[in-house]
Formats: structure tokens, sequence, C-alpha cells
């Protein structure tokens, strides 16, 4: 026991190898990673010291572990939390969105050490937190996406990862999103949807894709609620065909849940899909679309060619000028009341369309993918005011009995979709 050291290899001097007994017993061996004796003989010496006070009660194995901790910069055991969410199956797209917002609080608070960590100055970097090339304030819900990231990670720190004795943000608590939504999204109605597919086939080539191929895109993410992302994940061999129906099939590793999914699709949809991908290979991507933060772009763009379009023909066709004046907003990408529809707008579409053929919110919850069917009430419930004209006007005809059978339908495209959840 003591000091040796081991064969120089190669003619260089190595370092002092320091061996002990520790206080149950087993003997220890470690590396100073010095060639000062004197420096080895120091460390040697905190070693057993460290050791005497476990033995006599004055410290323990916890306490040295958090001080080893605190020695430790954040970045450290921000990877060590990362690590953790790899292990526990989380998909790659939250691992990353983690990653980036703890790294922005924790840069922007000049966070160095986990001793560091303080509420004030966590909320103080969040509320300041600016987006977009205007660099407006992000709302409340992406406050809350920011909170609950850090919180996650300092939950971890306190329990899991045993790097800190308790939780400093445990009490602090998260913006409530809906008393401060600054982006409030609408459904496109029925009737907006078969103006677009009138309408936007004569919009030609945007985007690199045929107005075709951005239409069965609106589509199948109005039939199924796919978002963005998962839509541009789906290959050629995740397309599963079977007669008249098909579904589409999206990983775990892209799924916001991190779950797989399987969403159905029907309707002459299929069809146009089946002949779409006939000559594609299965890795190939279905659809050749652009970037994701391009997509919004990308369908605004089609529903002010339809409104134009619209507008023009209205001229001359008193049925399209009638609408008009019922509904200014019609093909509206942002309406009178600032409700806008981006591309995740036509995954609520499908949730509000649901709802309008009166599917049980169960099974819109489970179409949709929500984890509590709170979460598709509370989604939705502002959407619905956007469509409550069409739900007056065929609760009418049920009253009166008028084509109740038709009336209850409200057209072909939300029978589609209704079916696709039953």
């Amino acid at each position: 026991m003591g000091l040796y050291k081991r064969s120089d290899r190669g003619g260089k001097r190595g370092p002092w190898y320091a061996s002990y007994v520790d206080h149950s017993g087993k003997q220890v061996r470690f590396n100073t990673h010095t060639t000062d004796k004197q420096t080895a003989q120091a460390l040697l010496g905190k070693r057993k010291s460290d050791d005497a006070r476990r033995r006599e009660g004055i410290t323990d194995a916890s306490t040295e572990r958090l001080a080893k901790a605190e020695r430790s910069p954040i970045s450290v055991h921000l990877d060590a939390y990362l690590q953790s969410l790899i292990s526990a199956g989380r998909s790659q797209g939250h691992i990353d969105r983690q990653r980036d917002r703890i790294t922005i609080i924790v840069d922007g608070a000049g966070f160095s050490r986990l001793s560091d960590i303080s509420p004030p100055e966590i909320q103080k970097v969040v509320n300041n937190i600016r987006t977009g090339k205007s660099q407006k304030l992000v709302a409340a819900g992406t406050r809350r996406h920011y909170l609950t990231a850090i919180k996650s990670f300092t939950a971890w720190l306190a329990s899991e990862g045993g790097k800190l004795p308790n939780d400093p943000l445990r009490a602090m608590k998260k913006p409530d999103a809906k008393k401060d939504r600054k982006l409030i999204r609408r459904a496109l109605l029925v009737t907006e949807w078969q103006a677009m597919r009138e309408l936007v086939p004569n919009a030609g080539l945007s985007w690199g894709m045929e107005a075709t191929e951005r239409l069965m895109v609106y589509e199948l993410a109005i039939q199924t609620g796919l978002r963005a992302g998962e839509l541009h994940s789906l290959t050629r061999s995740r397309i599963k065909f079977s007669g008249s129906k098909a579904t589409a099939v999206v990983p775990s590793g892209i799924t916001k849940d991190s779950e797989d999914a399987y969403q159905s699709i029907s309707g002459d949809l299929v069809a146009r899909l089946k002949r779409h991908v006939s000559k594609k290979l299965p890795g190939a991507n279905v659809f050749g679309l652009p970037r994701l933060d391009a997509m919004a772009e990308m369908l605004r763009r089609d529903i002010d060619f339809a409104r134009n379009t619209w507008d023009a023909l209205a001229e001359t066709d008193p049925a399209r000028k009638q609408t008009l004046e019922e509904n200014p907003d019609f093909l509206r990408s942002i309406d009178s009341s600032d409700e806008r529809i981006d591309f995740h707008a036509l995954r609520h579409s499908c949730g509000a369309w649901l709802a309008l053929a009166n599917v049980h919110v169960k099974t819109i919850q489970s179409v949709m993918r929500h984890k509590d069917v709170k979460l598709t009430l509370d989604t939705y419930g502002h959407l619905f005011r956007s469509m409550e004209t069409e739900a007056v006007e065929r609760m009418s005809a049920m009253i009166s009995g008028t084509s109740p059978e038709a009336a209850a339908t409200i057209t072909g495209n939300a029978v589609t979709t209704a079916s696709v959840a039953q």
C-alpha cells in the first residue's frame, strides 16, 4: 500500500499510482495522474482523510457525490440527461428540442454550475425569448415549453441523476397558454376545402411540387391529422395499401408522443396515392415537400390563390358573390378576427370536421393521438366556433325534417374523414 510506479513505457516517466484500504476493508487503487511524488502523496492523503471522515460519520457518500456534481460544469450534466432520454427511447426530435431549450436558458442566465440555477433568473430569460425575423416575444405556450424543458432537467438532476439534493424549480409555475394565446388557428371550412380542390389545380408548379401533389398533401393532413414533420417522414414503404383502404405508418422516432402511429386513409385519396407512388422506390419520400418551415407558406399561397380566383369569378357568378357577402373571411388565411391558417391548422381541421360529423370525442382523441381527452376538448373548443354556421344549418335541416340523412353528413369529404376514425 502507498505510492508506486508502473514500468515506464517508451522511456517516458509514468505517473504515480496509489493504494490504500478504505473504511469497508476494500483495497482501493487509483492513478494520481501526476509524476510529482509530493503531489501524489497529497492526493493519497486526501483520499484517506475523506475515507476516515466517512468512517466516522462526518460525511457520507451522497454528500461527496453532490460535491463532485457541483464541481462539474452544467454541460456535463446536460449531456448525461440527454443520454438518459435516449436510453428511455424518446424520439430524436424531442431530445433535440430539450437540448436547444435548456441550452438557451442556461446560456441566457449565465449558469455554469448547478448551484447557479435560480428560478428568478430562469423566469427573466424565458420572459425575454424572442423568435423570427421580427424578434417578437414568444407566446405563453412557447414559454411554457421552455420551462417544461428546464424543469424536466432539474427534476432529473434531483432524482435519477442524484446531482442535486432537491429540485430548485419544483415550485416554479408555468404560464397559462390560454390567457396569452398570440396565435389562434382556425379550421378550414368544408366549403373552403371544396373550393381549394376546384381552384388550386390551376395554380401549377410551386415549391417544386405540382398543384395536384400539394392538394394530396393537404387532404392527407386533414384526413389523418398527421403533422408536418410526420408527413415529411413518409416513405413509399410506410404507406400500406389494402384494397380500397390504406394506412400511413409513422415510426415512434418521428411522432410527438414517441409511439408508432397507424393512421387510416380511405376514399378516392387511396387510389390517387397509389398512382402517385406507383413508380417510387420503397425508401423514396412519398411527397417532394419543401423545408418544414416553408410548408405553412406553401399552404397560405394556395389559399390566397384560391381566394383571388374566387374573387375574379364572383364578378360574373352570383353564387360565388353571395358566398363572399355572407362570409367575407372565406378563403382568408388570416381572417378579420386575426385567426390564422398555417399548416398545423390542417390537423386542427381534422379534429373539427370529425366533431362536426358527430364522431364521439373518444374516437377523435384516438385519431388525434391525444393522451388525455381533456386535451382534445381544450384544443378544439375554440375551433368549433368557426364551424358553427354549418352546424346550425345542419341542425335546422334536422329540425325541419328536410333530408336529415343528407344534412347530417354535411359533405362527402366530412363523411370520408369520419369513416377513417370509425
